[in-house]
């Protein structure tokens, strides 16, 4: 067996412990989640130039067992997408909404944290330090796409583009720019969550946004990355991603404006004037928002860090 398909094999030994479990889940200083683990794993060397399979499998036989509800129903992404996350663990679903398909991107970083007490090996030029740590630091996000490849497990995905690389080199929605520098992305997640109404975020836009710029379209950070959340997550990000969508592109190029309408008559309003948000579906999403918080205290503040405080 190769160490994919044993990587694999870890995950779905542990679906029958996918029951939610209580995390803390912090933002470090430049921004970064991070959960804590309630125990600490072992990180061994990683090589400067790409995390291997090899390697990736022992650090998933320490950690799979933490965290079995955020793996439950996924399946490792072998070729990473983007291919820059060379020391990153890729894991992918399936989500369905009413009418569009998503994929949910749960990424682990195992890049050395910079953490020097937990250094337990020493790196090189040519590998990074291997680390002992309680922190897991993660990416978790719904992408809209528009077609997956499914062999047994997903191997890639074609995500539905808001904007394209003509689109952003023509300069009709932003600058060229901004598909290289990491500072205009975060300024273009802020403009997608400007679309909707202020007080519907509880949360700065300068320090976290639900909504987040990346495969050239409008994502979801699912912030806890279980099933019960997904599927809530998708439920609201569909027809708040079909608003959005109609803010950069043709909403004929995503679907029939009277299917739409029949699927979604109870969150989108659809008139001449365009698609418009039902104050019911605000509510929803206010109410989904304001559950989320960022806290601090004298000893986080040393750190540079802020928790989550979720209601």
């Amino acid at each position: 067996m190769n160490p994919v398909d044993e990587i694999q094999h870890v995950i779905e030994l542990q679906a029958q412990f996918s029951e939610a479990r209580q995390r803390t889940i912090f933002l470090n200083a430049i921004l970064n989640e991070f959960m804590i683990l309630g125990t600490s794993i072992r990180v061994p060397r990683i090589a400067v130039k790409e995390l291997d399979y090899h390697t990736g499998l022992k650090i998933i036989n320490s950690l799979a067992r933490y965290i079995p509800d955020c793996l439950f129903g996924h399946t490792i992404l072998e070729i990473r997408k983007p291919v820059s996350d060379q020391h990153v663990l890729q894991f992918v679903r399936r989500l369905k909404g009413k009418m569009l398909d998503f994929v949910h991107m749960f990424k682990i970083d195992l890049k050395f944290s910079g953490d020097p007490a937990g250094i337990v090996e020493k790196g090189n030029p040519d590998y990074y330090p291997a680390y002992m740590t309680d922190r897991l630091y993660y990416k978790s996000c719904i992408i809209p796409v528009k077609h997956i490849i499914d062999d047994n497990r997903i191997t890639d995905f074609d995500p539905i583009r808001i904007m394209d690389v003509n689109t952003v080199e023509s300069d009709q929605h932003f600058h060229t720019f901004a598909i290289f520098d990491d500072l205009n992305t975060k300024e273009m997640s802020e403009e997608l969550c400007r679309h909707f109404d202020e007080d519907i975020f509880q949360l700065s836009l300068n320090l976290y946004t639900f909504f987040a710029y990346d495969y050239f379209t409008a994502c979801f950070n699912a912030l806890v990355p279980n099933n019960a959340e997904l599927e809530q997550a998708v439920a609201l990000f569909e027809p708040a991603f079909i608003f959005l969508f109609a803010r950069y592109r043709n909403i004929a190029d995503l679907a029939p404006l009277e299917e739409i309408r029949r699927i979604f008559k109870d969150e989108i309003v659809c008139s001449q004037a365009g698609i418009t948000l039902t104050e019911q579906f605000k509510n929803s999403l206010r109410n989904y928002f304001q559950r989320f918080s960022l806290v601090t205290d004298d000893a986080l503040f040393l750190k540079g860090w802020r928790k989550f405080v979720i209601s």
